[in-house]
């Protein structure tokens, strides 16, 4: 587990140069959130829920989620480049990343409280995490390269026992080296399944986190807005079913499909169950980082 961005992989849907600008050229600011998660973490859910109490409910509602978080080291199939989103926007910024923390220590190695951006991280069982994984890489057309496997039996070893091979980083080490800095006094981190079965109390710790006055109004107008349903619905959220971006998916592909606790019973055979526990306990050894399967 690296501390040095240049020890990690650089994700399909991104590039060296663009991940070498966010680790050593992009600039925070200390009222920035930055929203950093592994894919199919919950990351979308947790702009909303931010951009509802920094921005306010009706931006929220009506602005694309690209334009009001932009995804800062994605740069494929975009018209334009995220960075300079970025820059343009107004403050306080919500920015959302995949990556660990070796790209964001230019900020992290100073543990002052109020210094550099607030950084919310999300983590969520390995399990559902490639379970989302595949249906999402499996449904969108805009990774090119080599073929992603599309049988589960086939993907979830690629992505897991091969990091890079499909997509993204290691879980493992991507989960383990953001938990290391749980403490950090402007790291928060959130666990997926505690939103999904409690949000309105997870929204009340984000806000305390990020210093926002939680009204009653406010927090109805959050779960509101970031139930399954709206946002499955609501095509400032859902590529899937955007106009610009609607064509990048496959026909009965959703960006947001089930945002459920434990659909991985649904795929993993006993015996591949049985093999992923006996790894993550293996990956997992020496951490006190728990996850929550069901």
């Amino acid at each position: 587990m690296s501390l040095n961005w240049k020890d990690w992989i650089t994700p399909r849907y991104s590039a060296d140069a663009i991940v070498q600008k966010v680790a050593e050229e992009f600039e925070y600011f200390d009222d920035d959130i930055v929203v950093s998660t592994y894919h199919k973490s919950g990351t979308t859910l947790t702009q909303e829920m931010i951009s509802c109490l920094i921005l306010g409910p009706e931006k929220t509602k009506n602005t694309a989620l690209l334009r009001r978080s932009p995804f800062i080291d994605f740069y494929k199939h975009l018209p334009r480049d995220p960075m300079e989103e970025a820059r343009t926007l107004p403050r306080p910024r919500v920015l959302k990343t995949h990556l660990p923390p070796a790209f964001h220590m230019r900020h992290l190695s100073d543990r002052s409280p109020d210094v550099g951006p607030k950084n919310v991280i999300v983590i969520r069982n390995p399990k559902d995490v490639v379970v989302s994984a595949f249906h999402h890489f499996t449904g969108t057309k805009l990774f090119d390269g080599k073929p992603i496997p599309d049988k589960f039996s086939e993907y979830w070893r690629s992505a897991i026992f091969q990091p890079g091979n499909v997509s993204h980083h290691d879980i493992f080490d991507f989960n383990r080296s953001w938990w290391s800095f749980k403490d950090h006094p402007r790291v928060f981190v959130l666990f997926y399944e505690d939103i999904v079965r409690n949000k309105a109390d997870q929204v009340r710790k984000l806000a305390k986190f990020l210093g926002v006055e939680l009204t009653d109004e406010l927090l109805e107008a959050t779960l509101d807005l970031t139930s399954f349903q709206t946002m499955r619905e609501n095509p400032n959220v859902n590529y899937s079913i955007a106009e610009r971006a609607k064509d990048d998916w496959k026909p009965g592909s959703n960006f947001i499909r089930k945002g459920e606790i434990g659909d991985w019973k649904n795929h993993f055979t006993v015996a591949e169950n049985e093999e992923f526990d006996r790894y993550i306990a293996e990956r997992m050894r020496g951490c006190d980082l728990k996850f929550t399967f069901e």
